[in-house]
């Protein structure tokens, strides 16, 4: 027998390029969020500038309108007093010093002094007079214009201003020349000096707590606002050109840091913290996904691996389990009909031997393949009705009667409230106990073994049953209880060399206890025994639900001669079976193959049909299905047995669903046998 245990690569698997995209996902998508985030960032400083300089460029014709606005007013302010000159002849130098003083304390950032020049180009008035006595008398001619220049005033009848220069007292400054006339004849010039810096920044003081200013004339600051010495300039400005004083002016706007600041949104300034943030959490989460998926993947490829292992092992202990059970058929068949047939106590020792190595192969065999199932996770519990008080007692009573020679007394105690029928997995309980029972008689030289049954607790219907195995045995030690149910475990491993096993049948027990619903415990002292204690959860049943099993042992005479066809290619099996069916009473025909048994059927009249499972050419499923097809022609229905090597449920439903009426294992257990011939022909009967 060969076994592939190669396992094929995942359909999901799509080679190293795909693996490389995976790995570099992450960085991609970090990638293109960061740029998302830049192209985000970019485009909301731009929205954030244009509203900005929306505001500004409403700013801008606010701030000239005013400028000039305020200008005009100062310049205007000097032409009224010169106006009121002509109206107050006989006043004139009260009237002088009572409006020239109002247009000083009025505007005293403004107006320096306010002269008045008569018509010899001499200084004859000055306000304030304090401190300005001594140029009264001073001709301007020359300073800075000359006399043609004046006179060039009065003959246009305009103001006229000097070019800004630097004054006396260290700021920059500039003269406005504004002509007098009386009954409309030039009477003179009034004269003020202007202190720019103080000028502008009189004008612009209440627009300074957003704003700062620089003022322009030909190239030359003219005025800086104090704030642009201490603040950073800002990158928006305003350029306002505009006309003053008779010449061209440039005046920068500068938001100052507090208004732009109040203009920007914290938004804007939100998105490259958020953005990073987000894009970091996006590609992060996007790699433990990844990662997730490929241990996912990963596993995947484990699961089936190990599916596929355990698949490759299954179909192993299936193959080996039924070679190995086809001669132990065999074996075991012959040593009992030796046994029956034998007077000899030296033989009978030596056939009882034999039974006795091949029921404990059979053991072994049968522990190994439930606990493959077990592993696999494809035990099954069923749940039929089954009277529990008998099937306890016979339990105990078989391994009695196994142990008579010894001097070991087993004990039975059921309690008087347990249920007596019950629903629950028949099989598995007495596998469960049998297991207990032999591995307290294994480890008991002499003494006592009991078994006591007990109900735990009841729940409508449902009970959940105790049932607990004592012995007097060597005990375990204390050190030894935490893993005496785990697998391949025993309490020590002399105990393997000295008393056998392979360590699984506790294991069986805890993983069958728990799958009925209970679980499984120790305790135990060194040198006077143990008890282990197990828990099932069943439901309480009717007598009437209880199928009725008179027969336990072999009776032949309740089964009337039949003629029975055997389908079965092993030549030794083919003998044994034919000599348990003549000691019955049965005439028996032996197919080799399940061609023969079609042909065989097809020739003559049979009662009964054994039918092997796996055959050569044909096998028995197949050979069901032909019989079974051809029972439509000769119109009567021929009951089938089916028997195997093999143990798996899945095995028993193939046969009954190609047609067989029951189903058992090999060995051939003789007692188990004649019951299916009486129930099989009964129901042939009805």
């Amino acid at each position: 027998m060969k076994l592939d245990n190669r396992t094929s690569k995942p359909s999901d698997y799509n080679g190293p390029q795909r693996s490389v995209v995976h790995r570099l996902s992450p960085l991609i998508v970090l990638a293109a969020a960061l740029t998302v985030t830049g192209l985000a960032y970019q485009n909301a400083i731009r929205s954030e500038r244009k509203l900005i300089n929306d505001f500004l460029a409403r700013e801008e014709a606010r701030i000239s309108s005013y400028f000039e606005r305020e200008s005009t007013e100062k310049v205007n302010a000097l032409k009224r007093l010169a106006r009121g000159w002509e109206l107050v002849k006989s006043e004139q130098d009260r009237r002088w010093k009572e409006l020239a003083s109002q247009l000083v304390r009025h505007f005293p950032n403004i107006f320096q002094a306010i002269e008045y020049v008569g018509t010899d180009f001499k200084i004859q008035r000055i306000e304030p007079m304090d401190g300005n006595e001594s140029v009264l008398g001073l001709d301007i001619r020359g300073r800075p214009f000359s006399e043609e220049e004046l006179r060039a005033i009065v003959t246009t009848n305009a103001p006229r201003y000097t070019n800004p220069f630097n004054l006396k007292q260290g700021p920059r400054g500039l003269i406005l020349y504004v002509p007098v006339y009386e009954d409309g004849n030039f009477n003179g010039l009034l004269i003020s000096v202007f202190d720019i810096e103080k000028y502008v920044s009189d004008i612009l003081h209440t627009l300074e707590h957003d704003f700062s200013f620089e003022l322009f004339h030909e190239n030359n600051v003219e005025y800086k606002s104090a704030s642009l010495k201490v603040e950073p300039r800002s990158s928006y400005q305003i350029p306002i050109v505009f006309r003053a004083f008779g010449e061209r002016w440039k005046l920068l706007v500068h938001p100052r840091p507090a208004l732009i600041e109040s203009l920007q949104s914290e938004i804007v300034s939100a998105i490259p913290p958020i953005g990073i943030f987000v894009s970091i959490l996006i590609s992060s989460l996007l790699w433990l996904f990844l990662r997730e998926e490929r241990s996912r993947r990963q596993l995947e490829v484990e699961r089936r691996r190990a599916d596929e292992a355990s698949r490759a092992k299954g179909r192993f202990l299936a193959t080996m389990s039924h070679e190995i059970r086809t001669p132990l058929n065999g074996i075991l068949v012959a040593a009992n009909l030796l046994s029956k047939q034998s007077t000899n106590s030296e033989d009978q020792e030596l056939v009882d031997v034999i039974k006795g190595s091949g029921e404990s192969l059979m053991a072994l065999v049968n522990d190994s393949l439930d606990f493959a199932k077990i592993e696999a996770k494809r035990m099954e519990i069923e749940h039929v009705a089954f009277d529990l008080h008998k099937l306890v007692r016979r339990t105990v009573k078989g391994h009695a009667l196994r142990h008579k020679q010894r001097p070991i007394e087993f004990e039975c105690i059921i309690d008087p409230s347990t249920p007596r029928w019950i629903r629950s997995d028949s099989h598995r309980l007495t596998q469960i106990l049998n297991n207990l029972l032999s591995n307290s008689a294994k480890f008991t030289e002499n003494g006592r073994i009991s078994v006591e049954v007990s109900r735990n607790a009841s729940n409508g219907h449902e009970t959940m049953l105790s049932f607990k195995v004592k012995d007097t045995g060597i005990g375990i030690e204390a050190e030894k209880l935490d893993h005496i149910f785990e697998d391949f475990s025993q309490a020590d491993s002399s105990m393997s060399r000295r008393f056998g096993g392979t360590g699984l049948g506790l294991a069986i027990c805890k993983h069958l206890s728990i799958l009925m619903g209970g679980g499984i415990s120790v305790d135990s002292v060194t040198g006077k025994g143990s008890t282990f204690t197990f828990t099932i959860k069943a439901e309480e049943a009717l007598a009437t639900e209880v199928k009725s099993d008179n027969s336990d042992g072999i009776n032949g005479d309740l089964v009337r001669p039949l003629q029975i066809l055997v389908a079965e290619d092993n030549l030794v099996n083919q003998k044994l079976i034919r000599k348990i069916l003549e000691k019955l009473g049965h005439q028996c025909l032996i197919a080799e193959n399940g061609i023969q048994a079609v042909e065989e059927y097809q020739k003559q009249a049979v009662d009964l049909i054994l039918m092997d499972m796996q055959m050569p050419q044909l096998d028995g499923l197949d050979a069901t299905r032909q019989i079974r097809a051809l029972e439509v022609q000769f119109g009567s229905r021929t009951p089938i047995i089916a028997l195997s090597a093999n143990t798996q449920a899945e095995d028993r439903e193939k046969c009954l669903d190609a047609g067989m009426d029951e189903f058992l294992t090999k060995p051939i257990a003789i007692g188990d046998l004649v019951k299916t011939i009486k129930k099989l022909q009964q129901a042939t009967a009805d």
